[in-house]
């Protein structure tokens, strides 16, 4: 077992809605721009929740979505140099939103999530220890 096993993780969701409703890129989203801009089919691009958790090994912790869905994430653990996360939405009792990842030590990732509105929600996570 590693020392970073034993540690916390800090894990920030950044939530975008996304829609073609304008050609902005909101700035606070600056850090992730060129990913959403060559991954997602958007002209529009505008921060609208922030959330930051701090997770002990095996812990999950939850948070509504704008929207109404709600967020559950889970750290799993480090194996090497690589946080290993679980990310899951659900809608009421149905799960939209279901899947493992792994980052190192200060890396992101880019979720599609759910509609919302005139477009969809995009999430951002970003984790280290």
């Amino acid at each position: 077992m590693q020392a970073a096993e034993m540690e916390d993780v800090t894990v920030r969701i950044y939530v975008a809605h996304a829609s073609n409703q304008g050609t902005k890129v909101d700035p606070k989203l600056n850090f992730v721009r060129e990913e959403l801009e060559s991954i997602f089919n958007y002209s529009q691009y505008k921060l609208i929740q922030k959330t930051e958790l701090t997770l002990a090994q095996n812990e999950s912790k939850s948070f509504e979505l704008t929207g109404g869905d709600r967020v559950f994430v889970r750290y799993l653990g480090i194996q090497g140099d690589r946080i290993h996360i679980r990310l899951h939405i659900k809608r009421g009792e149905e799960l939209v939103l279901n899947t493992d990842f792994e980052l190192v030590n200060g890396g992101q990732m880019i979720a599609g999530g759910p509609k919302y509105k005139e477009g969809v929600l995009i999430l951002a996570l970003h984790a280290s220890y």
